[in-house]
């Protein structure tokens, strides 16, 4: 993912131009439009020589990368190129950057700290498909300089809630649709990143490939449920830890412990 960083304060940018952060963000997203086509010319320079050499297994990725041009050409982001699961899988070598998603970050004054995003750059990250946060950089690196204690202070002291970092990885994890469950042992509580819609054996893969294969159940409890009960033997005598089947779909929040025999 691709976390675009656009100037919201002063009268001018950092070389002196005058402030135009939704003209900031249409250059970058046609710097990535360039720098895609630059590689997609590339390998179509690199196909054609192949395909002299009678190397015609070639044809498909030439003709997929053809399109690709005329997309990037049209200065249009290949994200809004309609495509197989196939073509798509074989455009994930090339690292494409119009490719990845992107998250749009305003890095605003201290004044506007508590504040939205700039309405107009929040609108020109909408009409692409974006979200877009607030941070001020200068605030974000006093903070993360401070003790725990500290910072809860310099938090209160401009009106906002949290740092920027959790609110950037929550956007993150929105915006490429993840989510997180967790395991628990004596040594480790850990967390584990999956695409939401997973299913339960799916995701025991996620920590071994035997957990997968030989996936038996899932002894799962709300996050929730576990705190307010504290272990889970309490969580089973008040019926709130559940044991889940294969095709479970694993929710956010989830603390699941898999049962597996190989």
């Amino acid at each position: 993912m691709l976390a675009v960083v656009i100037r919201c304060f002063g009268d001018t940018d950092a070389d002196g131009s005058p402030l135009d952060p939704v003209g900031a963000l249409d250059e970058v997203m046609l710097e990535l439009v360039f720098a895609d086509l630059a590689t997609v010319e590339k390998r179509l320079e690199r196909i054609d020589r192949d395909l002299k050499k009678g190397m015609k297994e070639l044809i498909p990725e030439r003709d997929l990368l053809l399109r690709c041009k005329i997309q990037l050409e049209a200065e249009q982001p290949l994200s809004g190129l309609a495509m197989e699961e196939d073509e798509a899988k074989l455009l994930r070598g090339f690292s494409l950057l119009s490719l990845k998603p992107a998250l749009i970050l305003a890095n605003v004054g201290e004044d506007d700290l508590a504040a939205p995003p700039p309405a107009a750059l929040g609108a020109a990250a909408a009409e692409r498909g974006l979200e877009t946060i607030s941070l001020c950089a200068q605030v974000e690196a006093e903070i993360a300089g401070l003790e725990p204690a500290e910072q809860r202070v310099f938090l209160d002291g401009y009106g906002i809630a949290e740092p920027a970092r959790p609110r950037f990885i929550r956007t993150c994890y929105h915006a490429l649709d993840l989510i997180s469950f967790l395991t628990t042992g004596p040594d480790e509580a850990r967390a584990w990143t999956i695409r939401r819609g997973t299913r339960a054996q799916q995701a025991a893969g996620t920590i071994h490939s035997d957990f997968e294969r030989g996936f038996i159940r899932a002894e799962t409890v709300a996050f929730s449920e576990l705190d307010r009960y504290e272990t889970s033997a309490a969580c089973r005598e008040a019926a709130v830890l559940r044991l889940e089947g294969r095709d479970y779909v694993v929710q956010d929040g989830d603390v699941i412990t898999f049962r597996f025999n190989v």
